[in-house]
Order: C-alpha cells, then structure tokens, then sequence
C-alpha cells in the first residue's frame, strides 16, 4: 500500500473532508457475546446469583478511531461507545474496551444468552 507523504501539510478542510468520506464504509455487522467473570467479581460471588456478564464483540472497532486524533475526533462524531462496563478489567481485554456503534447504520447480531 502506498503512502501519501503529503497527506498531514494538506489543509484541514481538505483532510476533513477525506476523514469525513472514511467514515463513509457500508454498514457493518457487530457481533455481540458475553462472557461470565469469574466466581468472584466486583464484591459479588457467584452463590448470591448476582455476578454480571460482561458484553464483548470480536468485532473490530472502526479504523478511523486508530489513525490520529484528527481522525479520531471524527470518527467520534459517527460512532458511540456501548456496553462499556467497569468490570471489564478483571477480564483478559483492556479495562477501557467498549463496543463502538454507529446507531444509524450498523446492524448488531446478538449471540444466544
């Protein structure tokens, strides 16, 4: 793949433009799943029946929210996160990963609970 070196000295307008067309991609399909912390999560324990499940997709997060913070700041405008949880760090994915979707255009398959 090529580069195009003078991509950053383009004015803003015009580099705003093409983050803009990015973002632009055919619908996507995110897969959802859960995942079942383990027998003691946040203070809960698993005989109280109350330890939640964590919401998690295979599915990659859009690439413009990777690129730079121009692109990202974009790309924020199009996509939301969901299903963020706290509990998430006690998993093996990052304590921050949440599921970016853009409400609008993207179709979410639920697997089975």
């Amino acid at each position: 793949m090529s580069t195009f070196h003078f991509f950053p000295i383009l004015p803003t307008e015009i580099r705003l433009l093409v983050w803009n067309h990015s973002v632009r991609d055919p619908t996507r399909i995110v897969h959802l799943g859960q995942q079942k912390y383990s027998t003691q999560c946040w203070g809960w324990t698993k005989e109280q029946g109350v330890c939640p499940k964590a919401i998690f997709s295979a599915t990659a997060d859009p690439a413009i929210l990777h690129v730079n913070e121009e692109a990202r700041s974009v790309g924020e405008a199009y996509y939301t996160q969901a299903f963020c949880c706290p509990l998430h760090q006690s998993l093996s994915y990052p304590a921050d990963h949440c599921v970016w979707l853009n409400f609008d255009t993207d179709i979410v398959e639920i697997a089975s609970w």
